[in-house]
């Protein structure tokens, strides 16, 4: 069996929610785009797929401490779907 997991609306809302709060406010404001939604939702799908939960990491470069930061998605934010092999 094979399973696939895909962010559903409730994650990508918790990406933007982890992105206001923390990126840093100069790169928030005008530059989040659906585009770079899905960019970290792809990366928190793979994520899964490589055994290492539903998470995606803002660089220190984007975040407003200066340090990574580590998002995990929720439960809710995804949905799996079985296929038979």
């Amino acid at each position: 069996m094979i399973a696939f997991a895909t962010l559903n609306e409730n994650g990508l809302a918790q990406i933007e929610a982890a992105l206001e709060t923390y990126f840093k406010p100069e790169w928030r404001v005008g530059r989040l785009t659906h585009d770079m939604l899905t960019a970290w939702a792809c990366e928190a799908e793979s994520s899964w797929m490589d055994g290492n939960g539903m998470s995606f990491e803002i660089s220190s470069y984007y975040s407003a401490s200066g340090h990574a930061e580590y998002i995990t998605i929720s439960d809710a934010g995804f949905d799996i779907e079985k296929l038979d092999t």
